[in-house]
C-alpha cells in the first residue's frame, strides 16, 4: 500500500480475551477491526483499557506481538481485564458470555486520546463498550471531537449488539454520529423492531435511517449469503463465498476493515462489497477472530475458491 493510500485508523472500545474452548485469543470488536485494518496496510490504533493483572500484561504483550501499539490502551488499577466465553455451534456461529464491570468499562478520554482522534482518517466505534456510563461518556466525547474537525473523518459504526447491552436510545445516539453503518441481518431486524420499522422492507428502512441520521452507506451482512450495500441512491447486492467454516468469530470486523479499505480507495460499490465478503469468508475458515492474512493471501484464497466452482 502506498503512503497516499495508507490511512490512520482509530478504533474505540473493548479489548479482551476471547476464550474459545481451552484456547484464548486477543479479542474485542474494536481490536479485531484495528488489527484487520493494519493487515490491509493502514496505521491502526485502539483506544481501550486493561487491568493491572497478569491477564492484562499478557494482553498488552500479545497486542505488541501482533504489530499494534499499546500507547492508547490504558491500565486500570481497580478493575480486571475483560474476558468473553465464546461457544461455537455446529455451524460455526458463536454465542458470547461477557464479563461485566471490567477495565474496558472505565475508558477515559484524555488529551492524548483526543489528539489521536483529531489525527485520524477513520474512527470506528460500536455499541458494546457504551454499556457503562464511564466508557460511553468518553466515547461520545471522542466522537464529538472527530465530528467537530474542519476536515472529514470517516466515522464508522459497527453495531455489535450483544446480550442485554443495548437500548433504543443507545443505538439512536450512536447513529447520530456515524456516516458508515455495518450490521448483520439479525441486528437489522432488532433495530427495525426497536424503531417501529418491522413492516418495512430492508431497503425502505435503510433509506429512512440514511435520511434521518445523515448516514452515507449502510452495509448489511447475510452470513454465507453475502451482503447488501445501501446508499441513498442505490442498492448493491453481492453473493457470498462458499467455504468450510471453522468459526465466524471476527468475520464482521474483517468485513468492515476490507469495506473501509476499498471505500478509501474510491472503489465501485460492487467491488467494495465483493472484497469485504472475501475477507469475511477467509476469516471464517480460520480459528479465532484475528488470523493473519494480507491482500496477497486474500487474492490467492479467491483464486482457490474459483478453482472449486
Amino acid at each position: 500500500m502506498s503512503g497516499q493510500q495508507r490511512k490512520r485508523v482509530v478504533a474505540l472500545g473493548e479489548i479482551l480475551w476471547d476464550i474459545i474452548g481451552k484456547e484464548k485469543h486477543v479479542g474485542g470488536a474494536p481490536f479485531n477491526f484495528a488489527f484487520h485494518a493494519s493487515q490491509f496496510g493502514h496505521e491502526a490504533w485502539i483506544v481501550s483499557r486493561v487491568g493491572n493483572d497478569p491477564q492484562g500484561h499478557e494482553l498488552l504483550l500479545a497486542v505488541q506481538q501482533m504489530g499494534l501499539s499499546c500507547e492508547h490502551i490504558q491500565v486500570d488499577l481497580g478493575h480486571p481485564t475483560g474476558a468473553v466465553e465464546v461457544s461455537v455451534n455446529l455451524f460455526g456461529e458463536p454465542t458470547f458470555k461477557i464479563v461485566e464491570n471490567v477495565a474496558w468499562d472505565h475508558i477515559a478520554a484524555t488529551k492524548a486520546q483526543h489528539d489521536l482522534v483529531r489525527s485520524a482518517d477513520v474512527l470506528w466505534f460500536g455499541t458494546l463498550a457504551q454499556r457503562s456510563r464511564i466508557s460511553r461518556t468518553s466515547i461520545r466525547e471522542l466522537l464529538e471531537t472527530a465530528r467537530s474537525q474542519p476536515r472529514d473523518i470517516l466515522i464508522v459504526c459497527d453495531l455489535n449488539l450483544r446480550q442485554q447491552f443495548y437500548s433504543t436510545e443507545l443505538i439512536r445516539q450512536s447513529l447520530e454520529f456515524c456516516r458508515v453503518l455495518r450490521l448483520n441481518e439479525d441486528e437489522l431486524n432488532i433495530v427495525k423492531g426497536l424503531f417501529g420499522g418491522s413492516g418495512a422492507s430492508d431497503r425502505e428502512f435503510a433509506r429512512d435511517l440514511m435520511r434521518t441520521f445523515g448516514i452515507l452507506l449502510i452495509a448489511v451482512t447475510h452470513r454465507a449469503r453475502g451482503c447488501t450495500l445501501h446508499t441513498p441512491d442505490a442498492e448493491v447486492c453481492s453473493p457470498g463465498f462458499v467455504v468450510d467454516v471453522v468459526d465466524t468469530v471476527g468475520t464482521g470486523r474483517a468485513f468492515t476493515a476490507a469495506m473501509v479499505t476499498k471505500l478509501l480507495e474510491g472503489a465501485p460499490f460492487a467491488e467494495v462489497a465483493r472484497y469485504a465478503n472475501l475477507a469475511g469468508a477467509y476469516v471464517a475458515t480460520q480459528p479465532g477472530a484475528t488470523p493473519r492474512f494480507s491482500p496477497y493471501v486474500l487474492s490467492r484464497f479467491e483464486m482457490e475458491l474459483g478453482k472449486q466452482e
